[in-house]
C-alpha cells in the first residue's frame, strides 16, 4: 500500500539516484536509460517512509512511466 503524504520522505532519494546511476552504467545501459533509471529510483524511494530505498520492482514501475524528450 502507498504510504500517506505525511509518511513519505525524500531523505536518501539522492543517494538512491547515485546508486542507480552506478548500477545502470554497470549494466551497460544507454545514457537515456541511465537517466530514466536514476530518476525512477529516486522518485520511487521518495514515495516511501523514512530512508527506505525502493525495490527494483518499485523503481521499474516508475521507470515505465518516464518519458524522455530531446530538445
Amino acid at each position: 500500500a502507498d504510504a500517506g503524504p505525511a509518511d513519505k520522505s525524500a531523505i536518501g532519494s539522492g543517494d538512491a539516484m547515485v546508486g542507480a546511476i552506478a548500477h545502470a552504467y554497470n549494466q551497460g545501459m544507454s545514457h537515456e536509460e541511465v537517466a530514466k533509471f536514476a530518476v525512477a529510483m529516486g522518485t520511487a524511494s521518495a514515495k516511501l517512509p523514512g530512508t527506505q530505498m525502493a525495490s527494483m520492482k518499485e523503481a521499474y514501475e516508475v521507470y515505465e512511466t518516464i518519458k524522455v524528450y530531446t530538445m
